[in-house]
């Protein structure tokens, strides 16, 4: 895969919590964004697919992103 840059976002969540993260824009055919394994260990971050949320502690913070995936807009 080719990096083509890295863009920095700085922005709040819908839970008030402001979060900066560098992502390494790359060239493809698909609108897919990748988080790095490696990063989500370090962080113990927890995928919750019933939420669409992604959770971990930052310090003594509770980190709350939520995500939207394939069938996250489908009701069974």
């Amino acid at each position: 895969v080719r990096v083509l840059g890295v863009w920095r976002f700085d922005f709040l969540t819908q839970y008030q919590q402001r979060m900066e993260v560098d992502a390494l824009l790359v060239e493809s055919d698909t609108p897919d964004f990748l988080i790095g394994e490696d990063w989500m260990y370090a962080l113990g971050v927890k995928i919750d697919f019933l939420a669409s949320e992604m959770k971990w502690y930052a310090e003594d913070e509770k980190v709350v992103v939520p995500f939207a995936g394939i069938g996250t807009a489908q009701t069974p």
